[in-house]
């Protein structure tokens, strides 16, 4: 998440108002949880591909979400959106156990 908001707001905006960045996350009827990062930015290059970006950023979004084993996504051309796509194993459990712990205090 960190990277994708670093890259929206360092790229995506070339104007000072109506900027938005949105974060959401949720379980998909498989099971699986979804986390999208969207801006209403510039959006990707027309001949952007993912899978050829040499970016340090994607390389290593992509990376970590390799990590937890999870799909990684980035699209767009009127703004940006990067999903990211893992199962909601035991881990991920623990972790939205102590986010909900530091919201409630």
């Amino acid at each position: 998440m960190n990277e994708a908001i670093t890259n929206a707001l360092k790229y995506a905006f070339t104007t000072d108002t109506n900027n938005e960045i949105r974060i959401s996350m949720y379980s998909k009827p498989d099971g699986k949880i979804e986390l999208a990062i969207a801006d209403n930015g510039k959006g990707m290059p027309a001949d952007f591909r993912q899978s050829r970006s040499n970016s340090l950023g994607i390389k290593l979004m992509r990376g970590l979400t390799g990590d937890i084993g999870g799909e990684f996504n980035i699209t767009g051309t009127q703004g940006t959106l990067i999903t990211v796509i893992f199962t909601n194993d035991p881990i991920i459990q623990q972790v939205k156990k102590i986010v909900a712990a530091g919201a409630a205090t």
